[in-house]
């Protein structure tokens, strides 16, 4: 079995934990991947819904990266771009290998928060919606603050790893 490195922590970390985010995330509003997330909690769980649950959350964190792309890499960075011909330097095993590390350390927590920022709205909003018809809950301006908080951190965090991403990987490919 391959070991875990960092490009694996890397991989974990851009599509699954926020695919996983966004799977609990939708749950708010289908009942049938509610009963799925709660049976996949209990002890009754087996492996088949535990590679469904990941599974799922492989393609839900996909689709969030669709919209993370579209975000930050198409709307909000749209300046802050690779050199253009700078991919036909990897030829250079060191240049590869420094650009690998580049990716995993800086792309990858930009994939992670970028998903993020886009899976907590719809997070929050689905369960304000069902606590509201619930409880009416009483924290819901601190608990909204509180989202708002870690929605602009999100959003700060993967600008600023999407930023250094590029000024690495300019530096590695010039």
């Amino acid at each position: 079995m391959k070991e875990v490195n960092s490009t694996w922590f890397g991989l974990i970390i851009a599509y699954l934990l926020p695919g996983l985010a966004g799977f609990f995330s939708a749950s708010f509003f289908n009942p049938q991947l509610k009963r799925v997330l709660k049976a996949f909690m209990t002890a009754d769980a087996n492996v088949g819904l535990f590679l469904l649950v990941i599974l799922s959350a492989l393609t839900a964190g996909l689709l969030v990266t669709v919209f993370r792309w579209i975000l930050f890499e198409r709307l909000l960075l749209k300046n802050h771009r690779l050199p253009e011909q700078g991919f036909a330097k990897l030829s250079d095993s060191n240049k590869l290998n420094a650009f690998r590390a580049a990716v995993d350390e800086h792309y990858r927590y930009h994939q992670f928060w970028g998903g993020m920022a886009i899976v907590i709205p719809v997070g929050f909003v689905g369960w304000a919606v069902e606590m509201w018809a619930i409880t009416r809950s009483d924290h819901f301006c601190f608990i909204l603050i509180g989202t708002l908080a870690l929605e602009i951190a999100a959003g700060f965090a993967a600008s600023d790893a999407f930023k250094n991403y590029v000024k690495r990987g300019t530096a590695i490919l010039t």
